[in-house]
């Protein structure tokens, strides 16, 4: 999954005017999304939070704190309702480690194996 999450990755770093959404549970509507932005060279990365799930598929404490010490920002109210990360890339092979951390999110937070993880690209 890991090298899945790298392909995607840098597919929108060499193509910034795509985002990426990548769907941990559809049912649940788990989610993580990125959009590379080259003029500073962020990759900055939303996950699904709380506003946006349906109370039975809410996230619980520990979950939430998983998000934590993954390095995940707490939403912010009335500007990021998501949880946020911001990495800032040198060059794509950053992606790689990025991808792990991505693959431990969806596996560990939002419980999803490799037949609810689904790719979808846009542009902007």
């Amino acid at each position: 999954m890991k090298n899945l999450i790298y392909n995607e990755l840098n597919f929108i770093f060499e193509n910034p005017e795509y985002f990426l959404i990548i769907h941990a549970n559809d049912e649940k509507n788990y989610y993580v999304q990125f959009i590379f932005k080259p003029e500073s060279s962020e990759l900055y990365a939303e996950a699904v939070s709380n506003r946006f799930l349906r109370e039975k598929f809410r996230l619980d404490e520990i979950q939430i704190s998983m998000l934590k010490i993954q390095g995940w920002q707490m939403p912010i109210p009335i500007s990021i309702d998501n949880f946020h990360r911001i990495w800032i890339l040198k060059n794509a092979s950053e992606l790689f480690a990025i991808s792990s951390e991505i693959e431990s999110t969806l596996r560990l937070v939002y419980k999803a194996n490799d037949e609810d993880i689904k790719f979808k690209r846009s542009m902007l």
